[in-house]
């Protein structure tokens, strides 16, 4: 929308806005859910970010599975746990850890890997929230000063907006 709103100024007044782009890695585009739906609240089929461990490990250990053995080759591109996991790798670690599912990696395994790879991932997040947490009148300082920063932006963005459209 703002994009639209911003070619479609400059379109009439001039380049007066830069056109926003999106940044969205392909591999990223739909993040699968525990249900190997697209990963929504509203589905409920969402790992937490910042919740208590326990609740990130009971989703991840509750990521649907199909019914093969236990030492059955199985495919990256259809298991779910994959899939997931391979949102926190490099190429090279994706690439093996796709490997030992085609050998025959089992489900609770690939979940164990999951977690261990999701609570490294986030540690240092996580660490800053309870951080930020303990110290609201810093976060709320930092908000301010976010708000005068952006108040100065936008007071610069409207006086270009006007001479744009012979307002001043």
């Amino acid at each position: 929308m703002a994009r639209d709103i911003a070619v479609k100024f400059n379109n009439t007044f001039g380049e007066t806005f830069t056109l926003p782009e999106p940044l969205i890695r392909e591999e990223v585009a739909v993040v699968p859910g525990t249900d190997g739906q697209k990963m929504s609240k509203s589905y409920g089929n969402t790992i937490p970010l910042f919740g208590e461990e326990n609740v990130a490990k009971k989703a991840i250990m509750g990521i649907v599975t199909d019914s093969k053995g236990m030492n059955d080759p199985k495919d990256p591109d259809t298991c779910i746990i994959y899939q997931i996991h391979r949102l926190f790798l490099s190429l090279s670690d994706q690439k093996a850890l796709a490997d030992e599912y085609r050998n025959g990696l089992s489900y609770g395994e690939g979940k164990k890997k999951l977690l261990a790879a999701y609570l490294d991932y986030f540690a240092a997040m996580r660490k800053k929230r309870e951080e930020y947490a303990e110290k609201p009148d810093r976060v709320r300082q930092i908000l301010a000063d976010g708000a005068v920063k952006a108040k100065r932006m936008a007071e610069e963005t409207m006086t270009e907006v006007r001479k744009a459209v012979g307002l001043s």
